[in-house]
């Protein structure tokens, strides 16, 4: 995830001052300015931990990609609304997103 910050106008990261997962993606919310619009927010990882973090924050659109760490019924279970084998077929993944 090298310099992965530079691909996005806004959001936060791990060296952004925090004391949980779910401080970081609340506080990626609010420099967008989307806390009335919980609706329009999708959160992306590839972790439980990202999964429950996002859950944690209000998200409602949870989108979990399955990296082989755990599997795609492991992020489902953990409430991810949204899972994703992988971002290979972009095309695909941006249709399953848009529905």
């Amino acid at each position: 995830a090298a310099h992965i910050c530079q691909r996005f106008a806004v959001g936060a990261y791990g060296d952004d001052i925090h004391s949980s997962r779910s401080e970081l993606v609340s506080l990626a919310i609010s420099r967008a300015n989307f806390q009335d619009q919980m609706g329009k927010v999708y959160s992306v990882g590839d972790t439980i931990l990202d999964v429950e973090a996002s859950l944690a924050a209000g998200v409602i659109n949870v989108v979990a990609v399955s990296n082989g760490f755990q599997s795609s019924a492991e992020l489902a279970q953990a409430g991810a609304t949204i899972v994703l084998n992988d971002f290979v077929d972009t095309a695909s993944a941006i249709r399953q997103l848009n529905s």
